[in-house]
């Protein structure tokens, strides 16, 4: 029997109730398996859209709400001549399994990203109009790469010092040399291609490394990518008798940033040569990838990699590097990570590097120089015929607008009802008219529309609880932060969410103390789940 993988999606317009569908079919070709993590087939489409997906897969259906993703933030690829037009887009989704990740090219799917719990699966355009879908998985480490080679020796030296809490932006920007292009585009790859492997890069090391190391959140942002087209222009000597190390500081002292790519503090490039360098002692030229750590304001560190390694071994070697960047160093026997330490986790990291790692946020929560991931926190209250929508943000340009959409068909399509100008105050409110009174609920958000695109948190408005529920009810969740044990006083069932949308867990109202020694550090959303929906954020 083929097998076949469904992909549903449903176009959605703004205050237009009708759905322009968009269907994607994968089908795997049996003759073209190379193992049982790896399938070819191809990709048929009709019609176009990205905003709602199903996704049917291993016998598992996905309902995914996609919107426009804040990893990308450059609007042009820079080359030797100048700059063209970038032709992707990036949108993520996210559910109770995990993470996605969709690159549109041309308005037709290039690939897509799944990160649910430890898995990590690829479905990647190949040339000839195939598309290849992998489960990327452990024994494919670059493990005679990063210096794997002896079995490392367990410590348990975890610092007591906590690394900072919250969420924080980490700009890093792509230099791929002349030597690397042509080996891509003589390979049937365009520049489009070379750039969304560069993205498909960092979405991983963000979704599978950087999430079982950092204390905090830390989410990367790509902005920007120079590929070098012409041989007259080089960003690194081309002397192949120099040492590959010197090739990396050359890199770090001599290339000159972009004028926009100046103005980002904690800004890493990662270069990507094409050219197989050798070591100091001409012997060996398995050294694959360079990570120094600079921790500059406007430098946080430079990468270099050899683009000579399959995809997935490229991914893990750069999550390697980007440890040296943070500060981790070869300790255990040369090791910075191995699946040793965790064996439940793909990416591991010894526990003197987590420690260095962390310590690094700390550090630079000291200087000032951390960026908090901007954010909007929306809240409501009504009266008998009035609803007050209140929002808070941490990044206001007074260039920006703010979009209050509302929906009315439990979140698949929205309507823009109000726009309000920013004033750089980085608190607002508008209220409305309640003139329809029944059982239905109404969802508002606030999208705000800028250099940064940000997405509010979606309210629910129950209009039958403006009249009928007891407003005496309390609500409260305490300490914040929180500990080891957090507090919940609510007549009501609780659902905490992380700060990527994904439930965290569901509290009956009967049960008053949560465990939270085993959650992750970040940011949650606890909701009370009443005729009124309150939700409190709090920090791990």
């Amino acid at each position: 029997m083929k097998a076949t993988f469904l992909i549903l999606v449903i176009f959605l317009t703004y205050g237009n109730p009708l759905k322009a569908q968009t269907i994607f079919s994968f089908e795997p070709n049996e003759s073209l398996r190379i193992n049982d993590a790896e399938l070819h087939g191809k990709i048929k489409q009709i019609g176009s859209g990205y905003d709602e997906i199903y996704f049917n897969y291993n016998a598992r259906n996905l309902h995914l709400i996609f919107k426009p993703s804040k990893f990308k933030q450059y609007t042009h690829v820079l080359n030797s001549t100048g700059k063209t037009q970038s032709e992707l887009c990036v949108y993520e989704a996210a559910s109770s399994d995990g993470k996605y990740y969709m690159i549109i090219r041309g308005g037709k799917c290039h690939s897509i990203s799944f990160f649910e719990g430890e898995d990590y699966f690829s479905l990647e355009s190949t040339s000839n109009n195939f598309f290849v879908f992998t489960k990327n998985v452990r024994s494919n480490l670059p493990e005679n790469f990063c210096g794997f080679e002896k079995e490392p020796l367990l410590r348990l030296s975890i610092s007591q010092q906590k690394a900072v809490n919250g969420c924080f932006d980490f700009p890093v920007a792509f230099v791929v040399d002349y030597e690397q292009y042509k080996a891509k585009i003589s390979n049937g790859q365009p520049i489009a291609d070379i750039e969304a492997d560069n993205l498909s890069y960092i979405i991983a090391a963000q979704e599978v490394w950087a999430k079982n190391t950092f204390e905090g959140e830390v989410r990367f942002r790509v902005v920007g990518q120079k590929i070098y087209t012409n041989l007259d222009e080089l960003p690194w000597p081309y002397d192949l008798t120099l040492d590959y190390s010197r090739i990396a500081i050359d890199f770090d002292n001599f290339w000159k940033k972009p004028e926009e790519w100046k103005s980002y503090k904690l800004l890493t490039l990662i270069g990507i040569t094409g050219l197989d360098f050798f070591t100091l002692d001409k012997k060996t030229n398995n050294i694959w990838g360079y990570g120094l750590t600079k921790k500059q304001e406007y430098k946080m560190g430079v990468i270099m990699l050899k683009g000579l390694l399959p995809k997935d071994a490229t991914t893990w070697l750069l999550s390697h590097e980007l440890g040296h960047v943070f500060g981790a160093v070869h300790d255990d026997n040369r090791y910075v990570m191995n699946p040793f330490y965790d064996e439940s986790s793909l990416v591991n990291w010894s526990p003197k590097s987590k420690e260095a790692i962390n310590s690094t946020l700390n550090e630079l929560n000291d200087k000032n120089w951390l960026k908090n991931c901007p954010e909007i926190l929306l809240s409501w209250s009504s009266s008998t015929d009035t609803l007050l929508l209140e929002w808070k943000t941490n990044y206001d340009d007074v260039e920006d607008m703010y979009s209050i959409e509302k929906s009315q068909d439990g979140q698949k399509t929205w309507q823009v009802i109000e726009q309000v100008k920013s004033s750089g105050k980085y608190n607002y409110q508008t209220r409305s008219l309640l003139v329809q009174l029944g059982t239905e609920s109404f969802y508002y958000r606030v999208n705000q529309k800028g250099r940064n695109s940000i997405l509010s948190n979606s309210v629910i408005v129950s209009l039958t609880s403006v009249n009928e529920e007891n407003l005496t009810n309390t609500f409260y969740v305490y300490p914040n932060p929180v500990g080891n044990i957090l507090f919940i006083k609510s007549d009501y069932d609780i659902s905490i969410h992380d700060s990527r949308g994904n439930l965290h867990q569901t509290i009956l109202s009967s049960q008053k103390t949560i465990n939270t020694s085993n959650w992750p550090s970040g940011i949650y959303f606890i909701t009370e789940n009443g005729g009124i929906r309150r939700t409190v954020k709090i920090v791990k």
